[in-house]
């Protein structure tokens, strides 16, 4: 469970930057092009897009990490016997950890804090009462924050936070861009009267709902997969909690204060906490916390399809399928490599090592999912089931594509026009999710796969190793 938590807040930190920098790359070329190194087409921009959002991200993780070292200024001493408690937990989980009161007296709050190398546990006052009122209650809830202490969640979170942060406002600036763009050729116009601003406005705004769409996809999956990989440290802290606190920690659990975690669909959705039944249930059944959010395979699944695109559309910058044939687009390509080799290869290689890492996450997770369901569910409908997920995030990141959009509108609408002149996208979409279900099946119905032999690593990269043999048999 950490290492499933820890692989999808990378990922989310890595969607959060990769996509947004694209988009930032292709709305302000100008100015990030050959910004600091001459790296030349196609990723110049990209790069150096990517570069300035990891800067400001770091920046920010950097204030963050600023104003949580001023939140421990502010703390007050707790009770020794507290103290002990936290002392006796962390020493049995390994960490050097300390403790700190806030709050009026109605306070309630506890909270784990990370500040260079101190780790602290916040208490409220609340709290701090209750480890002379209801001390099971206290120990279980100090060994919840601990947890989180020692498997690195704040600081995770803080990074995760300022990677979503920062790529919404590189989302925001590239629309502001695109809005820019219109509204300066817009007064350009030597003559502006109702039916002029009617047509320039007819041609301008499916372009800019194609980005709304793009990206306001994107932001919502990106906000309902946060909260999802919180939920699932939520349970693993949880799990340790009821390991260092002694006895099966049920009991303690459900009087835990759940916050955020509303009665409704999209109150749970949203909610960095799980529900009290749901974290009650977890701690007797460990399958509960990996399938209440099966969100993450339509997330990967849409990070799968849009890293394919992305590469796509850097490859072939100015040699769509709307004024080229597969043929040009072999010779462009050829031609491209052999000019900026350093971009192509970087990339390539960057494409292949994230859609591995999307597809280690879907297969792993489908893994653990079959192994800790109860009751056992039939493997082939179980893959069915996930793959289908899997799938819908792949169909959205080629609905969004503005790639897509504009190649469908060349071809009338007509999708059997466009899968005839655009045969080596379609065909590498198809061959990498067909190649996903390969190997699910693979590894959910071999019997020595599940304990990760051997032949697990190749299942992984297999479906990304036979994308780029198809894209070698189409370009070269």
């Amino acid at each position: 469970m950490r290492h499933e938590a820890l692989r999808r807040a990378i990922l989310l930190s890595l969607i959060s930057l990769i996509v947004p920098s694209l988009v930032l790359g292709s709305s302000w070329t100008a100015e990030l092009y050959d910004l600091i190194l001459p790296l030349g087409p196609p990723g110049s921009a990209l790069l150096h897009a990517m570069g300035l959002l990891t800067i400001l991200t770091l920046g920010v993780v950097c204030i963050g990490e600023y104003r949580a070292t001023r939140l421990l200024r502010k703390g007050r001493p707790i009770p020794a016997q507290a103290l002990t408690v936290v002392a006796d937990l962390a020493a049995q989980a390994g960490v050097n950890a300390d403790a700190i009161g806030f709050g009026k007296l109605d306070e309630e709050g506890i909270e784990a804090v990370v500040a260079g190398r101190s780790r602290v546990i916040r208490i409220g006052t609340l709290w701090v009462r209750s480890s002379i009122l209801e001390p099971a209650r206290f120990r279980f809830a100090i060994a919840h924050e601990i947890a989180h202490l020692a498997s690195g969640d704040p600081r995770a979170e803080r990074i995760v936070n300022a990677a979503v942060l920062i790529g919404g406002l590189a989302m925001m600036a590239a629309i502001g861009r695109i809005i820019a763009y219109v509204g300066g050729d817009t007064l350009a116009l030597s003559h502006l009267d109702l039916p002029t601003l009617l047509f320039v406005l007819r041609n301008a705004v499916p372009a800019i709902l194609a980005n709304l769409v793009a990206l306001g996809t994107l932001a919502v999956l990106i906000l309902l997969e946060s909260r999802a990989s919180a939920r699932l440290r939520e349970f693993h802290a949880d799990a340790i909690a009821r390991n260092l606190s002694g006895g099966d920690g049920l009991g303690k659990v459900t009087s835990m204060r759940s916050k955020d975690s509303g009665i409704g669909f999209v109150s749970r959705l949203l909610a960095v906490h799980p529900p009290t039944q749901q974290r009650f249930l977890a701690l007797k059944r460990a399958g509960t916390a990996f399938s209440a959010d099966e969100l993450l395979f339509i997330l990967v699944g849409y990070f799968s399809g849009t890293i394919l695109e992305i590469t796509l559309q850097l490859n072939f910058v100015m040699a769509s399928p709307g004024v080229s044939t597969l043929a040009q687009r072999k010779a462009h390509l050829t031609a491209e490599m052999a000019e900026n080799p350093f971009t192509y290869w970087t990339i390539l290689g960057l494409s292949t090592a994230l859609l591995v890492l999307s597809q280690s996450l879907i297969l792993g997770r489908m893994l653990i999912t079959e192994e800790t369901r109860k009751p056992p569910r039939h493997a082939a409908s179980l893959a069915l089931r996930l793959l289908s997920l899997a799938g819908v995030g792949s169909f959205i990141a080629l609905a969004t594509s503005q790639t897509v959009y504009f190649e469908l509108s060349e071809a009338g609408w007509n999708m059997l026009h466009w899968i005839a002149g655009d045969p080596d996208r379609v065909g590498l979409h198809a061959c990498l999710f067909l190649s996903l279900t390969i190997s699910a099946f693979v590894i959910l119905t071999v019997p020595s796969l599940r304990d990760k032999g051997p032949i697990y690593p190749l299942m992984v990269v297999s479906p990304t190793l036979s994308t780029l043999a198809l894209g070698i048999w189409f370009y070269f």
